[in-house]
C-alpha cells in the first residue's frame, strides 16, 4: 500500500486503465458464454420444431391408419438435416408405428413425456402429440450449436480486446495530456507559491472540464488572497460611511467602558463632539442617575445577583447573550433632556470573547408626542363610550318593557300550540282510520274486481264456449273496466302510503335493459291494436335501485305514452352516466320516454302532476285514464327513489318524459 501510494499519477492511471480493461475483456466474456447457454435451448427448439410440425402434418394418415411404411417415408425427409440423429412415431397403445436413426448414432428408446423440448447431455429431445394420442420423437445433436457458440466467443473476444487494448492507450494518453500534466503544473506553482509567497503565481485553465475549473478556482483564489487587503480597506471605509450618515446614533465602547467611536448622529443627539468622549467618557456620563439606580434594582432582582448603577448597568444582559433594549432619558450637554430608546449589543471574536459593546440609540421625542396625542383621544373615546353607554342603558330599560309585552304574545303562541297538538292528534287519528279504511276497501274492492276480470277473461278467450261479436265486445269491456277500476284502487293505495310516509325502497341489482323489456311485453297488445311503432335504446347496464318502483314508473310512463298517440310511434332510451371517484360507485339513471301523440298545451304542463287531472284536447276524442298515473309517478320518483322527473311537450306533435335517479352498483 506504501509503495502504490509511492507511484507517480501517471503510473497510477496506466495500471487503473489496463486493470478496468482486464476486468472489461473478463466480463464480456463471461456475459457471452452465458447469454450462449442461455440461448441454447431456443436456437435447438428453432431448428427442431418447424421439422416436428413437417412430420406431424404429413404423418395424419399414416397415424389415422396405422401405416408403417407411410410413417417411416415421412421420417426419411429428416435425412435432410444431418444433426437430427433419431426419430419415432409411438402409437396411443405404446407400440412403435416406424422409427429413423442416422447412420452416425443408434437409436435407444425413449419413455414417453410430457410434450416440450429437453436438453439431455450434448442431445435435444423434442415431444410432441399428434392425433388420436399418438406422439413424435425427436432428438438433434447439440455438436454444431455449441461450436457455433464457441466460434462466435473466441471471434467476439479477439474483437473485444483489440478494441480494448486501443482505447486503453488512447486513454492513457488524452489523460496524461488532460489530467496528469495539468496537474503536475498545478502542483508545481502551489509549491512555488508557498516557498515565496508570491500570490501573482497562475497556471493554465484552457478547455472545460473539472481540471481547467480547477485551475480557474486556484487562479480565482489566487486573486482572491492577492484582493483581501485591499478588502479590508474598502470594509473599513464602508463601516466609516455608515456610522456617519446613520440616522441613529451609535457609540461603541470597550469591554471596560471607555468610548471607541461615537458617530455624527450621536453628537447631534448629545451635544458633545466625538474627540470629547472617545477614549475619555463612558456612556454613564449622559445618563440620568435616578434611572440608572431603579434600572439597577430592576436587573439585581432579575439575574439574581447585584448589579451597581454604572457601566455594567448597560452589559449585565449581553454578557449572557440576553437582548438588552429599554427606554432612557439623556442629559445632554447642555442640560437638557431628550428620551430615547437604547439597543446594547456585546461584539464578541471567532471564539466568543468580548471585544467591546456597541448602543444604538433612537430618539424618542417624535414617538413621546404621538403616544401624548394617542392618549389625549383615548380620553375623549372614553367619553364618547360612556355616553353611548348612558343611551345603550335607556334603550335596555325600553326594551325590558317591549320583552313583557313580547311574554305575554309567547304565552298566547303556547296556548295556539297546546290547541295545535290537539287538532294534530285528531288528524293523527283520521289518518289511522284512512289507512283502515284503505285497507278494509282495497281488500272489500279488490275480491269482486278479480272475479269479474278474471270471468271476463275467461268468457273471452272462449273457454266456456264460443261467444258472437257482440258477447265479444261487451266482454271486452267488461275486463276493460275491471283493470280500469283496479288499477284506479291501486294508484290511490299507492299514494295514500306515500303521503302517510309507510312506503318503503327496497333496493337490488338489476339489469336496465331488462327492466325496460319487461316494461315494454306489458303494453305489446296495446301497441300492437293501435299499429305504434315502438323504438328501444337500452344497453345492458347493472345498476342497484328499487325495481319494483322503477318498473312501476316507467310502464306508467309508458301507458301514458300509448294512451294519447293515435299514430307514429314511442321511444324509449337509456343512460347511465357513472361517477369513478365515488366509493361504492355511483350514478345517474336516465330513462325517457317519447312519444308522437297529441302532446300538452304550454299552460297546462304545470298541471301534468297534479292527481286526478285530466286534461281536455280537441286533437282526442276521449280522455282516457285517472289521472293517477303521473301524479303517482312523480310521487314515486321523488319520495322513494329519490330522484326526478322532467316534462318537455310540443302541442300537436308529441311530448317527452324523463326520469332522473341516483343508483349505485353494489
Amino acid at each position: 500500500m506504501i509503495l502504490f501510494q509511492r507511484i507517480s499519477i501517471h503510473n497510477k492511471l496506466a495500471f487503473a486503465l489496463w486493470g478496468a480493461t482486464l476486468l472489461a475483456f473478463t466480463v464480456a466474456g463471461v456475459a457471452l458464454a452465458l447469454f450462449g447457454s442461455l440461448t441454447l435451448e431456443g436456437r435447438a427448439r428453432q431448428i427442431m420444431e418447424p421439422y416436428a410440425q413437417l412430420v406431424s402434418v404429413g404423418a395424419e394418415a399414416a397415424v389415422a391408419f396405422e401405416d408403417p411404411g407411410r410413417a417411416r417415408e415421412i421420417l426419411a425427409t429428416l435425412r435432410a438435416n444431418p444433426q437430427i440423429l433419431e426419430a419415432e412415431i409411438v402409437l396411443r397403445d405404446g407400440r412403435l408405428l416406424a422409427r429413423y436413426a442416422s447412420t452416425k448414432a443408434s437409436f435407444h428408446p425413449h419413455p414417453t413425456s410430457a410434450d416440450g423440448l429437453y436438453l439431455v447431455q450434448n442431445r435435444a429431445e423434442l415431444i410432441q402429440s399428434l392425433q388420436d394420442g399418438a406422439h413424435l420423437h425427436l432428438v438433434m445433436s447439440l455438436d454444431e450449436l455449441n461450436r457455433q457458440t464457441r466460434n462466435v466467443l473466441l471471434l467476439f473476444g479477439a474483437g473485444v480486446l483489440v478494441l480494448l487494448l486501443a482505447v486503453t492507450q488512447g486513454l492513457r494518453v488524452a489523460l496524461q495530456r488532460t489530467i496528469v500534466r495539468p496537474i503536475s503544473t498545478m502542483a508545481e506553482t502551489v509549491e512555488q507559491v508557498r516557498s515565496l509567497a508570491d500570490y501573482q503565481q497562475r497556471v493554465p485553465d484552457f478547455g472545460a472540464d473539472e481540471v481547467a475549473r480547477l485551475g480557474r478556482s486556484f487562479n480565482a483564489m489566487m486573486g482572491a488572497i492577492q484582493e483581501r487587503d485591499n478588502d479590508l480597506s474598502r470594509i473599513t471605509l464602508f463601516q466609516r460611511t455608515l456610522l456617519d450618515n446613520a440616522a441613529y446614533g451609535i457609540v461603541s465602547s470597550s469591554p471596560d467602558g471607555i468610548v471607541s467611536s461615537f458617530n455624527p448622529a450621536a453628537e447631534r443627539l448629545l451635544g458633545y463632539t466625538a474627540g470629547e468622549v472617545v477614549g475619555k467618557q463612558t456612556p454613564s456620563c449622559w445618563h440620568d442617575p435616578e434611572e440608572m439606580a431603579r434600572r439597577a434594582l430592576q436587573l439585581s432582582e432579575e439575574l439574581g445577583e447585584t448589579v451597581p448603577p454604572g457601566f455594567d448597568l448597560f452589559t449585565a444582559r449581553p454578557r449572557r447573550n440576553l437582548p438588552e433594549e429599554n427606554e432612557w432619558t439623556f442629559i445632554r450637554k447642555d442640560g437638557t433632556r431628550v428620551p430615547v430608546l437604547l439597543s446594547v449589543t456585546a461584539l464578541r471574536d471567532e471564539s466568543g470573547l468580548i471585544t467591546g459593546f456597541v448602543g444604538l440609540t433612537y430618539d424618542l421625542t417624535e414617538r413621546k408626542r404621538a403616544e401624548e396625542d394617542l392618549f389625549r383621544l383615548n380620553t375623549e373615546l372614553e367619553e364618547r363610550v360612556e355616553s353611548r353607554t348612558h343611551d345603550l342603558e335607556v334603550k335596555r330599560i325600553e326594551l325590558e318593557e317591549s320583552q313583557g309585552a313580547l311574554i305575554n304574545i309567547v304565552e298566547d303562541l303556547n296556548e295556539k300550540t297546546e290547541e295545535l297538538e290537539q287538532a294534530n292528534a285528531k288528524l293523527k287519528e283520521l289518518d289511522h282510520l284512512k289507512s283502515m279504511f284503505i285497507a278494509s276497501m282495497s281488500h272489500e274492492l279488490r275480491t269482486p274486481l278479480n272475479s269479474v276480470i278474471g270471468f271476463s277473461s275467461v268468457l273471452l278467450n272462449e273457454w266456456v264456449g264460443p261467444v258472437n261479436a257482440e258477447q265479444k265486445e261487451n266482454l271486452s269491456i267488461i275486463l276493460r273496466s275491471g283493470k280500469h277500476l283496479l288499477n284506479l284502487i291501486n294508484d290511490v293505495i299507492d299514494v295514500s302510503k306515500i303521503e302517510a310516509g309507510k312506503i318503503e325502497s327496497t333496493p337490488e341489482e338489476f339489469d336496465l335493459r331488462d327492466l325496460i323489456e319487461d316494461a315494454v311485453k306489458l303494453i305489446e297488445k296495446e301497441l300492437e291494436e293501435k299499429g305504434l311503432v315502438l323504438r328501444v335504446t337500452s344497453p345492458s347496464q347493472l345498476m342497484s335501485t328499487d325495481r319494483r318502483r322503477l318498473l312501476q314508473c316507467v310502464l306508467n310512463l309508458l301507458s301514458n305514452a300509448v294512451k294519447f298517440t293515435e299514430q307514429g310511434g314511442v321511444t324509449v332510451e337509456t343512460r347511465i352516466e357513472w361517477s369513478p371517484d365515488a366509493t361504492p360507485e355511483s350514478g345517474i339513471a336516465e330513462i325517457s320516454v317519447t312519444d308522437t301523440g297529441v302532446g300538452i298545451r304550454e299552460e297546462d304542463i304545470g298541471k301534468m302532476f297534479q292527481p286526478f287531472v285530466r286534461l281536455f284536447s280537441p286533437l282526442q276524442s276521449t280522455v282516457p285514464g285517472t289521472g293517477l298515473g303521473l301524479y303517482l309517478t312523480r310521487k314515486l320518483t321523488a319520495e322513494v327513489l329519490k330522484g326526478d322527473i322532467m316534462l318537455i311537450s310540443e302541442y300537436g306533435k308529441g311530448s317527452r318524459f324523463t326520469i332522473k335517479i341516483p343508483v349505485g352498483v353494489s
